[in-house]
């Protein structure tokens, strides 16, 4: 995956250099899409049997974002996610997220533009058929490559944590590298 990254930013160089982003007036209206790949930190245990689950890390999914960046960076986004790990003689172990992201984006005067991420959702998990709710937080950092003012290409990494309720006994972190792109208007 980094041979891979390495390669997309290489290629991508002039378009980078070319590129002028507008971050320090705000871009306005944003909306996006990522690739990620969660990984599971630790055992976890379901709550009707509470036995660690013996999934097999890491897992696959898609994270959409929608939102508005206001000036100097500053965003706040809606974010929906669905992911998928396979777990051991059981139907996948699905988790969807939807929260609220709050991101600052720092204008450094060129293409690359670091940034990080904090945010709150309410996530469902169902494995067989069962439904359990929770609620988790996450931080996260990475940076975007403006390829045009209204475009950029983002790499980034987010910790996330589900807090113990109706789907697992335990407190279930993830480490989640993801890869796409975001586009505004």
């Amino acid at each position: 995956m980094l041979r891979c990254l390495a390669l997309v930013t290489v290629l991508l160089l002039p378009a980078l250099a070319a590129a002028q982003p507008s971050v320090r007036e705000g871009r306005g209206f944003a909306w996006g899409g990522l690739v990620v790949v969660p990984v599971p930190l630790g055992e976890v245990r379901y709550v009707e049997e509470p036995v660690p689950v013996p999934y097999y890390a890491p897992g696959a999914g898609v994270l959409g974002r929608l939102g508005w960046e206001l000036p100097e960076g500053l965003g706040l986004y809606a974010t929906f996610s669905v992911q998928a790990f396979a777990v051991e003689a059981q139907a996948a172990l699905q988790r969807y997220r939807g929260g609220l992201e709050l991101r600052w984006t720092i204008d450094t005067g060129s293409a690359a533009l670091p940034f990080l991420s904090a945010g709150g959702a309410v996530e469902f998990f169902s494995r067989d058929g069962a439904l359990g709710t929770t609620g988790g937080i996450s931080g996260g950092a990475g940076v975007a490559f403006a390829v045009a003012p209204w475009a950029q290409v983002e790499m980034g990494i987010e910790l996330s944590v589900a807090f113990p309720g109706a789907a697992f006994v335990d407190t279930f972190w993830l480490l989640t590298p993801a890869l796409g792109g975001t586009f505004f208007f």
